[in-house]
């Protein structure tokens, strides 16, 4: 994992959104003074990926700044070739929480603190204890992976190098495992249910198939036969008893017969034929007498179906001279009215000029709208930017008053500082004088200790030249007191060239502090004046401070007041003219409905009279061509009158109709009381004599159809020929019915003969068959069939449990032995043997690393032995890491975290990066260049470091330097200083040490 960018807004000291670019970055420092926001930047860190702070588990509200309502941290990173982005927010108060992942490679997403939490764990490798211990080493606490426990090392481990996979390898395969397991005793069960030998029952059940098969076959074809002798028994015995039967009805049929009763037939009907043709002749004279008097009836209403359409055709000739003329009168009357209405219809739409009108106070009233609108858009923007000068220029006199403020205390700390300094060039005279005055108080002390005993002319004890006439032996100061005197003074002058120091000290820093707020407060000026502008340019009024809004933009509010009552004067007239337009148009509906109506009525009724005189044209079109009209009243007058008098000598022709149809009646009644004589005395008998005939004839030919070579046997006797021609076809019907009925009693003879042969067969048939009857054999036959049908069946279920056993055999030949391999893999993935063979691989790997880090650290002092003890290389001797002094674990801790970096970019593994926060100030100056040296090989192979500490000194190892720098007023900032300003700041470091 490597940070790529973080935006922080309301953490902790940044009250303001910042952003830190780690794109560009290696090895660089965060500087800045302590509490100026540098750990801050790493509490964001670890709350943007595990939704924390470094000290606590949940709860972020202590990182949320004072004065600010949330926390939001953005934090883009890099992890195996993706680059994903995760956001967080958190209110103080309320509101819903913001947790975001989004890939900016794949554009996944997720959202939600736990699923966002657990993704980054996934994506890192570590969860939030270990990425605290592996990549972060927070302030006061670098040394918790020197000190983690194994099993939480083990865990680091397993995250960095990706072991977890293994412990997902190892669940894939317990649950593979399980379910091929399931799966495979499932199909043992359904194999311990299928016959041992498959292929064997295939074949015994084939074999059984066979036999059923012939079997069934056999008594098929002998219940057939069998069936057949026994069909061909009934039959032949069937067609003996009907042809007696036959014969029988045939004798009687013939015997009912008398050729006598024809002859007495045929005399009766000669005196009835002679009587039936005089009626004849009356009946032909009585109807040509009706048909001449019909025919003058017919021509006197010719075309007219019968009298009673004549009557009709009358009364509609009365009719249409009496209407015809009012109905031609009132459609003249109508359709002059409905001519008059539309001539004069009302018009279209309402007057063109009253709609433009409207139309132009409707365009004046939008116009007058778009005003005020514009008008209090105005307003509004004057009185945003009213504000936003009040806002800008309250910040500026702020900022300036800051500045006179920083300014002063300035003046006063340099007062301060040349006060100081002068008294510490006093202090430094005094101490020159107090100096000489204990080296002459020590000489002088010398010179009496070896004057002792001399006096004028006497060697010196010094030079042994003699002594002058007026020497006097010298009087010695106590050269004790001088050095109290000496000691004091040389106090002072520490004293005060300590306070000359801090007064320089903090001149330089509030003399920055000063320049840094005089630089914001002029830009807060330029700001607040930029502001102004804008409040002239919109309102031609230049603020000044305690201006009335109303008073700067009045102007603008008098435009919005006249603006608004324009707008209402042309929204009332384009109301008005909208009124009068639509009363126009309602009015104008009015009439032209009205119109509509009576235009309709006109129409309707002009519509009814032309329907009524052409269904009168219509009806008098359908009278005959001879009383049809012509095209006044009075031909319809005349018509009608002649009709009438067709009527009455109609009806003197019916009447003679009448009387010839009453004599043509009478003949046909004698000639119905003939034709009932004919039939009892002729038609009825001699009709029984043919029924007989017929009747016999038809039960000798039923004899013959059962013949092979019977006799020809003529048409029987018709009702409709001669009594002779009957009698004659009686007589010849009884020469052939004797020679039909000899044939017949051979024909039974025979038919008893065919009988028995077949039950002979039929009984033979069954004794073969050990069987009683035909039905018994039929069901011995069925019961075959069965039994075959059966073995079929069985036939295919041992086919499939073949089939079936072939599949499970072949399933579990192979999940036996993958059963096998799965339960060998699983034993191997297991934390005591394979994984744990990794993990002391790497915890080997990491330990030799880190030795090797360790002593490039410590000046090849120190080393790391087994269970991450620390080894004095000198002595030999393991240590545990709490006996450790400060600056030697935070050496062992670094090597730590550094082997941790480089171990797992061997394996290609995630961390890409360390933050190391403080713990340089326990390191000695040679320490802490080694420790430097040691970290910039680390990031020139590629990888981020950062130095979070408030030692400057750290600054002059990288090249790259972020300052954090807090203003009370303005919050935390963060900028990448430029060479010129490192090297600034190593001047500023170097003179503010102690010199002295």
């Amino acid at each position: 994992m490597r940070p790529v960018r973080i935006v922080l807004d309301g953490v902790r000291s940044y009250r303001s959104p910042q952003e830190v670019d780690f794109s560009e970055l290696s090895l660089f420092a965060l500087i800045g003074d302590t509490g100026a926001g540098k750990s801050s930047i790493i509490e964001a860190m670890c709350f943007a990926l595990y939704g924390s702070s470094t000290w606590s588990g949940r709860d972020v509200v202590d990182l949320i700044s004072d004065g600010a309502e949330q926390i939001r941290v953005e934090l883009t990173f890099a992890v195996g070739g993706d680059e994903w982005r995760v956001t967080r927010a958190r209110r103080r108060r309320g509101g819903p929480p913001t947790h975001k992942l989004e890939s900016a490679t794949t554009g996944a997403k997720v959202d939600g603190a736990d699923l966002v939490t657990r993704r980054v764990t996934e994506l890192i490798g570590l969860n939030r204890e270990q990425f605290l211990r592996a990549v972060v080493m927070p302030q006061g606490r670098f040394e918790k992976l020197l000190q983690a426990t194994k099993s939480e090392r083990t865990d680091i481990l397993k995250g960095i190098f990706r072991l977890q996979s293994l412990d997902l390898v190892r669940g894939e395969v317990d649950r593979l495992a399980r379910g091929w397991n399931g799966e495979a005793e499932l199909r043992r069960g359904m194999r311990l249910g299928l016959p041992p030998d498959p292929e064997a029952a295939v074949a015994d059940s084939d074999a059984a198939l066979a036999a059923a098969q012939r079997r069934a076959a056999e008594l098929h074809d002998q219940a057939e036969a069998a069936e057949q002798a026994n069909r061909a028994a009934e039959q032949a015995g069937a067609a003996a008893h009907r042809l007696r039967g036959l014969v029988e009805h045939a004798r009687l049929s013939l015997a009912g017969r008398s050729r006598t009763d024809a002859d007495r037939i045929g005399r009766e009907l000669d005196g009835i034929e002679a009587r039936r043709a005089e009626c004849r002749t009356e009946i032909d004279v009585a109807a040509s007498a009706e048909a001449q008097a019909r025919t003058a009836a017919d021509e006197i209403l010719a075309g007219f179906g019968d009298r009673d359409a004549a009557v009709t055709g009358r009364d509609l000739l009365r009719f249409a001279a009496t209407a015809l003329p009012d109905l031609t009168t009132k459609r003249d009357e109508t359709r002059a009215e409905l001519d008059e209405l539309e001539a004069d219809p009302p018009p279209a739409e309402v007057d063109h000029e009253l709609v433009l009108a409207a139309g132009e106070a409707r365009a004046r009233a939008r116009e007058a709208r778009t005003r005020l609108q514009e008008a209090l858009a105005a307003e509004a923007e004057a009185r945003r930017a009213l504000r936003q000068w009040i806002e800008r220029n309250a910040a500026a006199e702020s900022a300036q008053a800051v500045a006179l403020g920083l300014a002063g205390q300035a003046a006063d700390a340099r007062t301060q500082s040349d006060t100081a300094t002068q008294q510490q060039v006093e202090a430094q005279q005094a101490h020159e004088t107090a100096l000489a005055r204990r080296d002459e108080a020590a000489r002088a002390d010398a010179a009496a200790h070896a004057a002792v005993g001399c006096g004028p002319g006497d060697a010196c004890p010094i030079c042994a030249r003699p002594l002058s006439v007026d020497f006097i032996p010298p009087v010695s100061e106590d050269l004790e007191a001088a050095e109290a005197r000496l000691g004091a003074v040389a106090a002072t002058v520490d004293q005060r060239r300590s306070a000359a120091n801090s007064r320089r000290e903090a001149l330089v820093t509030l003399e920055a502090q000063a320049e840094d707020v005089a630089r914001r407060s002029d830009e807060a000026r330029a700001t607040a004046d930029s502001a102004a502008a804008d409040v002239r340019a919109l309102t031609g009024v230049l603020p000044v401070v305690g201006a009335r809004a109303e008073d700067v933009v009045a102007h603008l509010v008098a435009a919005v007041a006249a603006a608004n009552e324009r707008a209402a004067d042309t929204e009332h007239a384009a109301d008005t003219a909208d009124a009068s337009v639509a009363a126009a148009r309602e009015e104008l509906a009015g009439r032209r409905s009205r119109w509509s109506a009576e235009r309709a009525s006109r129409r309707r009724e002009l519509d009814e009279i032309d329907l009524e005189l052409q269904g009168l044209a219509r009806r008098l079109a359908d009278l005959p061509a001879v009383w049809r009209p012509g095209e006044t009243a009075p031909d319809l007058t005349r018509l009608a009158d002649r009709l009438t008098a067709a009527l009455a000598e109609h009806a003197e022709h019916l009447a003679a109709v009448t009387a010839a149809q009453a004599d043509w009646q009478q003949a046909r009644t004698e000639l119905a009381r003939l034709d009932t004589r004919e039939a009892a005395a002729v038609t009825g008998p001699l009709t029984a004599v043919v029924d007989a005939d017929r009747r016999a004839r038809t039960a000798v030919l039923a004899v013959t159809a059962c013949l092979d070579d019977p006799p020809a046997v003529k048409e029987p006797a018709r009702s409709g020929e001669s009594v002779a021609e009957i009698a004659a076809a009686v007589s010849a019907l009884d020469d052939v019915a004797l020679a039909v009925l000899g044939l017949a009693a051979t024909a039974t003879d025979k038919h008893d003969r065919d009988a028995e042969t077949a039950r002979i067969e039929c009984r033979e048939i069954l004794r073969a068959a050990q069987a009683t009857t035909v039905v018994e054999l039929r069901g011995e036959a069925g019961a075959a069939r069965q039994g075959a049908v059966q073995a079929s069946t069985d036939l295919e279920q041992a086919r499939r449990q073949a089939e079936q056993a072939r599949t499970l055999d072949e399933f579990l030949g192979v999940a036996d032995p993958f059963l096998a391999t799965l339960g060998a893999l699983g034993g191997v993935l297991t934390d005591g043997r394979f994984i744990g063979y990794l993990v002391r691989r790497s915890e080997t790997a990491l330990l030799i690393e880190a030795s090797r880090v360790l002593r490039q650290l410590s000046a090849d002092r120190f080393g790391f032995a087994e269970e991450f003890k620390v080894v004095d290389r000198r002595s030999g001797k393991q240590r545990a890491p709490d006996t450790l002094s400060g600056g030697e674990r935070f050496q062992a801790s670094l090597a730590l975290a550094l082997a941790l970096v480089e171990i797992a970019t061997r394996g290609g593994g995630r961390l890409e990066a360390v933050f190391v926060d403080e713990g340089f100030g326990s390191l000695d100056s040679a320490a802490l260049d080694q420790a430097l040296t040691t970290l910039g090989g680390v990031a020139a192979e590629g990888k981020l470091v950062a130095l979070v500490s408030h030692v400057r000194q750290v600054a002059e190892h990288v090249d790259q330097v972020l300052m954090v720098e807090r203003d009370e007023a303005l919050g935390s900032r963060v900028r990448l200083l430029s060479h010129s300003e490192c090297d600034s700041l190593l001047v500023d470091e170097a003179r503010s040490r102690p010199t002295g």
